[in-house]
């Protein structure tokens, strides 16, 4: 047990990838835009239905037990996406997101070759489809913004 919590704290516990400092002055320096200001705006149904669209199908749920494909079943009527926007309005005017909206549980599954080897061994972080539709929205809005101000270099 201690030779995959020192395995695993290795993978987890790497330092975050630096920032360019010409990158992060190009965006401190920009004047506040429409856009900008539209970043913090409650989600509105059309943009959590876009939100949910996006999600991938086919993925293990996380601790929710929530399919992707449970939150797409709307077709005529926005029954669950409803409630779900309903739920995301609350949380987002409160500013509490509920642990277990946001909290991944990671698993191990074998690769391939010795099962006593913990390099052949990868993890998974099994994260809430529900949590992940408010990140999707935030994700769209800052690449948007970006864009719109040519803020990301060139790839």
């Amino acid at each position: 047990m201690i030779r995959w919590a020192r395995f695993l704290s290795t993978l987890l516990n790497t330092k975050s990838p630096t920032l360019n400092p010409d990158i992060i002055e190009r965006v401190t320096q920009r004047p506040a835009t429409r856009d900008t200001q539209r970043l913090g705006d409650v989600p509105e149904l059309e943009e959590v239905a876009r939100a949910t669209k996006g999600l991938k199908n086919w993925k293990a749920p996380g601790h929710d037990s929530l399919p992707a494909e449970l939150l797409k079943i709307d077709d005529d009527e926005p029954f669950v996406l409803g409630h779900l926007h309903t739920i995301l309005v609350k949380v987002w005017n409160g500013g509490d997101i509920p642990r277990e909206r946001k909290d991944a549980a990671i698993k191990v599954l074998h690769k391939e070759g010795d099962r006593s080897n913990c390099n052949d061994y990868r993890g998974i972080s099994l994260l809430s489809h529900v949590g992940k539709v408010p990140v999707k929205i935030i994700t769209n809005r800052l690449s948007a913004v970006c864009e719109a101000n040519n803020i990301l270099p060139e790839d």
